[in-house]
């Protein structure tokens, strides 16, 4: 399972509040990694996402893309039939105490890992409130659904939503331009990667 699978989840559908917390947790960990520690990230949180998700999997499975329009489908087909949709199955107590253990541990593990990582290594600077909002907006930018990820036009789109966005709230709080002419070339650079990679992707 893979950290985009769960980015593709949608967590307003998740039922349990503990099982959204955690899925929000890991994925805003990683939104707060830089860039070339990303796919790091990604596999050390590895056993955290595939319990997360499998979670998920068993209690909401309508919050995972194409899951939804199935049990609809499959529901409207049992009910023509005659026959009473099946409940969706629900995650007992022990279940859930189960896998909150599992996930602990694992989000244990990785912070024991990361500590250990930043031994010795210079402080890194705090981020400035631009270059937070700029991470903050990508992150939304990158909840897109699994489904139009490859779509040019929902990216061309999202780009300028979030550009206007980010420069909107940037003039809200009177912050200097130059700041705000940095935040939406960052967004623009990273789609236009984006966008060159579903091309080349399209050609191969």
């Amino acid at each position: 399972m893979t950290i985009e699978a769960l980015q593709a989840v949608d967590l307003e559908k998740i039922a349990y509040p503990t099982i959204k917390e955690y899925a929000q947790e890991i994925l805003q960990d990683y939104a707060d990694e830089d860039d070339k520690n990303k796919e790091e990230a990604a596999l050390q949180a590895k056993e955290s996402i595939e319990a997360v998700y499998k979670m998920i999997q068993l209690n909401s499975p309508e919050a995972i893309p194409g899951n939804e329009s199935e049990q609809e489908s499959s529901d409207k087909d049992q009910d023509k039939a005659g026959h009473t949709p099946k409940k969706k199955k629900k995650l007992t107590k022990k279940e859930l105490d189960a896998f909150e253990e599992e996930i602990k541990h694992c989000r244990t593990a990785i912070k024991a890992y990361n500590a250990k990582k930043r031994e010795g290594q210079p402080k890194k600077p705090t981020p400035k409130r631009h270059e937070k909002i700029e991470k903050h907006l990508m992150a939304i930018g990158n909840l897109v659904p699994e489904n139009l990820k490859d779509n040019l036009d929902i990216l061309e789109a999202s780009e300028k939503i979030l550009s206007k966005t980010g420069r909107e709230i940037m003039k809200l709080y009177r912050m200097d331009e130059l700041q705000i002419k940095e935040v939406q070339e960052e967004i623009k650079e990273k789609y236009d990667q984006k966008e060159q990679k579903i091309k080349k992707d399209n050609d191969e």
